[in-house]
C-alpha cells in the first residue's frame, strides 16, 4: 500500500536538492549550453559518474565524433530524435543519453533508470517494463512527459524531480532493485 494518494503528492512531500557532484558536472555545462557540444572530457565526466561500467567502451569515442553527435542532439527538436542520436556514441545506452541531456539541460530532462521507471510503475503512471531495464525512446520519452507534467505542476526542474523520484525509491525500496 502507497503512503501517498498520488506520485505528485510522493514527491512533493519528498523534494531533495541536487548533490555537489551533479551540481558541478551542471554548472561545467553552462559552457556546453553556448558552445552547443560536449568536449571529449566533459562527455566522459558526466558518462562515468552516470555509470563507470561501460569506461572502456566511452574511451572508443573520438572527440570528433562526440562534438559531432552531442552538437546534433542539442539542436534537433524531436525528443526521441536526441535520445537516439546519443545512443549513437559507443557505450552510451537510453540511461546514460538522459544524463547527458539532463546533466546539460536540467530545466528541460531528467535521466531514467530502473528506480525512477519503478517508482512510475508504483504509482500507476506506467504500466510496461516492469524490469525497468532496456529502455525503448518511446518509453524515454513517456517518462519525459511525466517528469515534466509534474515538474510544471510543483514548479520545479525535472531533473529535480526525478531524483526526489530517484531517492524516494532507494527510501522505500524492500528487497533487491534487479530482483
Amino acid at each position: 500500500m502507497n503512503k501517498y494518494a498520488n506520485l505528485i503528492e510522493a514527491i512533493k512531500d519528498n523534494l531533495v536538492q541536487e548533490d555537489e557532484y551533479a551540481a558541478g558536472l551542471i554548472s561545467k555545462a553552462r559552457k556546453v549550453r553556448k558552445r552547443g557540444y560536449l568536449t571529449r572530457r566533459e562527455f566522459l565526466d558526466i558518462c562515468m559518474w552516470k555509470s563507470p561500467r561501460p569506461k572502456k567502451h566511452y574511451e572508443k569515442n573520438a572527440e570528433d565524433k562526440i562534438k559531432d553527435i552531442t552538437k546534433k542532439a542539442f539542436l534537433i527538436p524531436h525528443e526521441k530524435n536526441k535520445i537516439v542520436l546519443l545512443t549513437r556514441l559507443k557505450g552510451i545506452k537510453i540511461p546514460t543519453a538522459s544524463a547527458i541531456l539532463a546533466m546539460v539541460y536540467p530545466d528541460r530532462y531528467g535521466i531514467i533508470d530502473i528506480r525512477v521507471w519503478k517508482i512510475l510503475r508504483k504509482y500507476g503512471e506506467v504500466k510496461d517494463n516492469p524490469s525497468g531495464m532496456n529502455f525503448t525512446p518511446a518509453q524515454w520519452y513517456k517518462f519525459l512527459i511525466k517528469i515534466r507534467y509534474i515538474a510544471k505542476k510543483l514548479k520545479k526542474t525535472p531533473r529535480i524531480v526525478e531524483l526526489t523520484m530517484f531517492q524516494h525509491s532507494k527510501q522505500i525500496q524492500r528487497g533487491t532493485l534487479y530482483g
